[in-house]
Parts: structure tokens; sequence; C-alpha cells
């Protein structure tokens, strides 16, 4: 029996049961994605949050997918992909600089 699913990446609709014969050839992670970029996308947003990988390790592998659609993907995983994509912008403080003294003598 198919069993309508949403992916949990972008939402799109699709059908999997992972106790169907005629899907028995498909891998496992079809029950919450669509896609095995919608898979490695989530992971990867995953990973970045639960610190397994840095920002730029995350930044690296994203960089493989195709991110274009990403307003339709679910908000969480938007959320992160805007943080892990924002630059960083580095951050100046102003310093009180020295003041030098002009000594004259008389």
């Amino acid at each position: 029996m198919k069993y309508p699913k949403k992916c949990l990446c972008c939402g799109t609709s699709y059908e999997y049961c992972g106790n169907c014969y005629d899907y028995r050839n498909l891998p496992l992670w079809m029950n919450s994605f669509h896609s095995e970029e919608c898979k490695n996308i989530f992971q990867t947003c995953t990973d970045y949050n639960f610190k397994l990988i840095t920002k730029e390790q995350a930044k690296a592998a994203l960089s493989k997918y195709d991110l274009s659609n990403r307003d339709k993907f679910n908000p969480c995983v938007k959320r992160d992909l805007n943080t892990i994509l924002t630059e960083n912008k580095p951050s100046f403080e102003k310093k009180d600089e020295p003041t030098h003294e002009v000594v004259t003598m008389k």
C-alpha cells in the first residue's frame, strides 16, 4: 500500500512504503525525503546545528546542491540555510587612539 509522504526538507509530495514489495530496493531515508539531495541538505543543516561541522564545512557541502527553490523549504531549513550562507562581517571596534602631546622646550 502506497502512503503519501511529504518531504521534510522541501515539502514535495511523494509516495513511499517501507513495507511494500514495490519499494524494496529504495533506501530507507525515503521515509522522510523525496530525494537524496533533500536528505543531504537537511543532514548538513542538522550537522551544523549540532556543531559537528563548522560553518565553512557546511557551506562547502551545500555548494554541491541546487538551493534555487529554497523559498519552498521547511522554515527551519530556510533559517539554517540563511545562517550558514550569510557572510560573517568582521566587527571593528573603535579603540581610543593614544594622544600624542607635543612638548615644546622653552
